[in-house]
């Protein structure tokens, strides 16, 4: 990713920024994943 971010010439503090803010995103994701899978197992 920090590749592509370097070859557009995309500032490498954004780049660091998104990386960040997709990461929490996906997390997110994750946990609300879990929560289901553990409300529909009960």
């Amino acid at each position: 990713m920090f590749e592509l971010a370097n070859k557009y010439g995309i500032s490498s503090e954004q780049t660091i920024e998104c990386s960040q803010k997709l990461d929490s995103l996906l997390n997110l994701l994750m946990v609300e994943k879990e929560k289901r899978k553990n409300e529909l197992v009960r």
